[in-house]
């Protein structure tokens, strides 16, 4: 349950159409404070996942929908994708329900998914037996993330856990236990 007392978190995501399951970012039931979304307007999830590098008016683009966010009183802002060149990297497979859904509308079907994220993460570690974690980086898997656990027996990031460790640190609570 959202807490709307909280100050909104903001996500920012490039233009695309597709079903945001709870445990998704973009979608509000999954966060335990208030989310301000904001897309990022010329944006494409092909641009994130194809390119190398990305050129002055892409970032350009996800600056201002940042200020967009502050402007709209967004005490942090998100998002997710990363660097290739910082981990080892086991995409989903090209023709795969994760890229069909998100590269060619197929219909959302949670089981299949499941079933494709689970052994693409059983191979990775398989394939890198040095993995010491997994950061799950599409915004569509972190509904996934307790079956990845649950199956390779390594921590599971994912970008829900690093928002949420992000927003603690911005809106500091003391648990009510640690009254002397």
């Amino acid at each position: 349950m959202t807490d709307t007392t909280l100050p909104p978190l903001g996500f920012l995501a490039v233009e695309v159409d597709i079903f945001r399951p709870p445990g998704d970012p973009f979608n509000e039931k999954t966060w335990p404070f208030p989310l301000i979304r904001e897309i990022v307007s010329g944006t494409s999830e092909s641009q994130i996942v194809t390119k190398e590098a990305y050129d002055d008016a892409f970032i350009e683009r996800f600056v201002a929908a940042g200020i967009k966010l502050a402007e709209r009183g967004a005490v942090g802002i998100i998002t997710s994708c990363i660097d290739p060149n910082w981990v080892r990297i086991s995409g989903a497979p090209d023709d795969g329900h994760l890229r069909g859904i998100c590269a060619r509308g197929e219909t959302y079907d949670a089981s299949k998914l499941e079933r494709e994220l689970v052994e693409q993460a059983k191979t990775l570690v398989e394939t890198h037996p040095d993995v010491a974690l997994v950061v799950l980086e599409c915004t569509n898997m972190p509904p996934y993330a307790t079956a990845i656990q649950t199956a390779i027996r390594l921590p599971v990031y994912d970008v829900f856990t690093m928002g949420t460790w992000f927003y603690s640190g911005l809106v500091r609570e003391t648990p009510s236990t640690w009254v002397a």
